[in-house]
């Protein structure tokens, strides 16, 4: 199937190809599209869909959802996710992955997510042991120093927000020096330091530069 057109201002016109049904009106009813073809022999079915729906079966209105659908062997298709009339998105279910367009929102087994990014359950973070001076970037974010070398932070201008924890684990005396870049501060200073083994800082950029928000010193 070839379609052609002119182009469609789709806030007041159909699209160049519209999919509807005449089912009488009701909540969930609309146009789909189904994606298949031979699974035994020449035998046809569908293995994915997408579905453009009412939201409610009031007469005169049209609010609408987008779903996707997929299917697993053995199983019926179902759905897998959904765009809302709202602009929200979510997959498998709301209590899954679910993203809040009015309020920006994003919940991560959260149905109800309270903050920008709400999570409900645990959180994993890279954690790089070394012994050799490196410069920070995106990848790390525990750092383990297992040698009396210098731990360079990125120039802050290109990370505002982002968090290391940087901690003293050698096993033996020795100290670590958390360095800047450029012109850049740690706190005021040009560097801190580690001279403990155990001891443990955590910095934050706020875009200028580097502050130090928890501290440990080592100590049980």
């Amino acid at each position: 199937m070839h379609v052609v057109g002119a182009d469609a201002t789709l806030a007041s016109a159909y699209g160049n190809l519209f999919i509807t049904t005449n089912t009488a009106i009701a909540a969930n009813i609309g146009g789909s599209i189904s994606f298949g073809g031979y699974y035994s022999g020449t035998a046809n079915t569908h293995w994915a869909a997408i579905k453009g729906a009412r939201d409610n079966a009031t007469s005169g209105q049209y609010g609408g959802y987008l779903s996707f659908y997929t299917r697993t062997n053995g199983l019926n298709i179902a759905e897998v996710g959904r765009f809302t009339s709202g602009g929200d998105f979510y997959v498998n279910s709301t209590s899954q992955f679910y993203w809040q367009n009015t309020n920006g929102r994003l919940g991560l087994k959260q149905s109800s997510p309270n903050s920008t990014l709400h999570v409900t359950g645990s959180m994993a973070h890279a954690v790089t042991s070394t012994g050799s001076a490196i410069t920070l970037d995106e990848t790390h974010h525990v750092v383990l120093v297992t040698a009396a070398v210098t731990i360079s932070l990125p120039t802050a201008s290109g990370c505002t927000g982002r968090k290391y924890i940087i901690k003293n684990a050698i096993s033996g005396p020795g100290t670590v020096t958390v360095g800047r870049s450029g012109t850049d501060t740690i706190d005021g200073s040009t560097t801190v330091s580690l001279a403990v083994a155990n001891k443990t800082t955590t910095v934050i950029s706020n875009g200028s530069n580097w502050y130090i928000i928890a501290e440990y010193d080592g100590t049980v």
